[in-house]
């Protein structure tokens, strides 16, 4: 940042906590809507003044496709 980089963030690049997907069976239930909303809230509160570009998630389609139409990955449910 001193150095006049800048910064970005993605919050979300297929790295659901393994609690999480053990809890809420990965973004199946709404109940994660809450806690990814405050781990929102608590990256931009303490880096939001040093971060401009924010990315909520990293490549949705691929999750998307993976996780719940071919099942590669987790939580490998297929449609």
């Amino acid at each position: 940042v001193e150095r006049g980089i800048e910064i970005h963030v993605t919050l979300y690049h297929l790295d659901f906590p393994q609690i999480l997907e053990d809890e809420y069976h990965g973004w199946l239930s709404p109940r994660v809507i809450d806690d990814f909303t405050a781990y929102a809230d608590v990256c931009f509160r303490e880096f939001g003044d040093r971060v401009r570009h924010w990315t909520t998630m990293d490549e949705p389609n691929v999750l998307s496709i993976a996780a719940y139409d071919s099942g590669a990955f987790p939580p490998c449910r297929c449609s």
